[in-house]
């Protein structure tokens, strides 16, 4: 199960913005929607940039410390990515309509939650109750998703 705040998550959207920084001069995005989850997806073509916090750029200044080094990451093959982070509502939207369940679902293990010591497991929560510190509004990024669920979704 990928953390709480997937690093997953932050790794494409970091991909995402980089590749879009980086291919802005020949850029004309091909996007599509997929209207009954409000959701927009936009398309990546192969190409090659760099990725990862620049040299004296500080820890904390919007990267995480383990942002480093620069790193060239090379896209073979065209892929499609959402806009922005999938909502609770769009998650919920998916799992209701085709009765999907995560793995915390299943096994009530439950999903790995960040505290004052690091991340634990937290026996009970899921993307429905992650837990008293998360915001879980349905506009908020759904969280407890590993990445077999994305696959399925």
């Amino acid at each position: 199960m990928i953390p709480l705040r997937t690093r997953l998550g932050a790794t494409m959207a970091a991909l995402a913005l980089t590749w879009l920084a980086t291919s802005a001069e020949s850029f004309a995005a091909e996007t599509k929607t997929i209207a009954d989850l409000k959701l927009t997806l936009v398309k990546l073509e192969p190409g090659t940039f760099t990725m990862g916090r620049l040299p004296g750029v500080p820890a904390g200044a919007g990267v995480e410390a383990d942002e480093t080094p620069e790193t060239k990451v090379t896209l073979t093959k065209t892929f499609w990515l959402g806009a922005t982070e999938l909502t609770v509502a769009q998650w919920r939207a998916f799992a209701e309509a085709t009765k999907y369940l995560t793995e915390p679902e299943k096994s009530g293990a439950g999903i790995w939650v960040w505290t004052t010591g690091g991340y634990v497991q937290q026996a009970g929560t899921s993307w429905k109750n992650p837990g008293k510190d998360v915001p879980t509004s349905d506009q908020h990024p759904v969280v407890g998703v590993a990445w077999a669920d994305a696959q399925a979704f």
